[in-house]
């Protein structure tokens, strides 16, 4: 379904993306760790089009999407959720639906909120939602356009541990239909049970990757993230 060849980006000569390369799977979950500083937003910003690479290619479905513009790449099925959720506050549930997408239907829309247990907060303004409703608006306007792949950015940022577990089992719901997911996240217990595999980046490179037991057991990814032993 997705496929990094080689991607690398550098900023004011550092090189926040050096030579990645992963291949996610129809259906799979691949969650994507390291720690802060380790180019995973940015590799994020390349497959949706927001940044285009230095060099190396990407492929969405058989199709080399790399440089086309995030509109182009969205219609393709890849759509993403940004870590900031900014719904238009003085709008309704509903509306802030329907902005981005002006041929669904409201009948359309209300399945997706339903899905998603917003179903009664359609009237409501988006600025009176909880944070964690707020986010599942932002996951909302993207599950409406029918993604083939979706890239989570932080989508268990801030959350308590019971919304955590409410999460799992949405996203666990959403990748039962057919989507993909790469999901970008701090949050271990939320990787491990949610990933079928783990890419591990340090310092612009991939450093590891396998099952989220593998991955996480890796002498490598340890001193990733805790540094040497003095």
């Amino acid at each position: 379904m997705l496929e990094v060849n080689g991607v690398s980006k550098s900023f004011r000569g550092l090189k926040a993306v050096n030579q990645v390369s992963l291949n996610v799977g129809k259906g799979e979950i691949l969650g994507l760790i390291g720690p802060n500083g380790a180019g995973k937003t940015t590799l994020f910003n390349i497959i949706a089009g927001r940044i285009k690479p230095d060099e190396g290619q990407v492929r969405f479905d058989g199709e080399v999407i790399t440089g086309l513009a995030p509109n182009i790449i969205a219609s393709k099925g890849l759509h993403r959720t940004h870590q900031i959720v900014k719904p238009f506050g003085e709008m309704t549930v509903l509306e802030n639906m329907l902005v981005p997408f002006h041929d669904k239907s409201s009948s359309e829309v209300m399945e997706v909120l339903d899905f998603l247990g917003l179903k009664g907060n359609a009237d409501d303004l988006a600025r009176n939602l909880t944070f964690p409703s707020q986010k599942k608006l932002e996951l909302g306007r993207v599950l409406v356009s029918n993604p083939k792949l979706i890239l989570l950015d932080e989508i268990a940022s801030g959350l308590n541990p019971s919304e955590i577990v409410e999460y799992i089992d949405l996203i666990k719901r959403i990748n039962a239909q057919g989507i993909t997911i790469v999901l970008v996240e701090h949050i271990m217990h939320f990787v491990k049970e949610l990933s079928h595999r783990v890419m591990v980046m340090d310092l612009g490179r991939k450093i590891a990757e396998g099952s989220p037991e593998q991955v996480l057991a890796d002498p490598a990814v340890l001193t990733a993230y805790l540094g040497e032993e003095a």
